[in-house]
């Protein structure tokens, strides 16, 4: 498997049977719009995830197509190792589990902050779970994780 692969797949395993998400990867053929890796729907929310190897960067037409989709309002993420692996899985499961703070953790998550902002509120804590505590995320980041150790 392809360094990319590997981040590939870890994605999927992070966020696979992930409620309220409809997930597609569009396979590129040439024809037609140019889309990223990963285009999520997760609560009326447009989330991409383009996936690299470690130290790669977008190619010209993917930082074109990345700009077309955040100016429509899409959250584009670009996952190359396990934090990066961990704010957008954060972002998706905010959204999925109808956190309270979803917008909080979805605007942190792009920004590349680890941890979420508490503000006021009137949600009681024990009905709040951080979405990076959940099980997926923690075994889509023992892959990758596993991945790094082997080269």
């Amino acid at each position: 498997m392809t360094p990319e692969g590997k981040v590939k797949a870890s994605v999927k395993s992070a966020l696979y049977g992930t409620p309220k998400c409809w997930a597609f990867m569009p396979v590129q053929c040439g024809l037609g719009k140019p889309a990223l890796d990963f285009l999520f729907c997760v609560d009326g929310q447009f989330i991409v995830i383009e996936t690299k190897a470690k130290g790669k960067k977008l190619t010209t037409r993917q930082l074109h197509t990345k700009a077309e989709m955040e100016a429509a309002g899409a959250r584009v993420f670009v996952v190359d190792d396990a934090m990066s692996l961990k704010r957008a899985v954060d972002c998706i499961k905010g959204f999925a589990y109808n956190s309270p703070f979803k917008n909080i953790v979805a605007d942190n998550a792009l920004s590349g902050q680890t941890e979420t902002k508490r503000r006021s509120t009137t949600v009681e804590k024990e009905k709040y779970t951080i979405p990076s505590k959940l099980d997926a995320v923690s075994k889509g980041t023992a892959m990758l994780q596993k991945s790094k150790t082997k080269k």
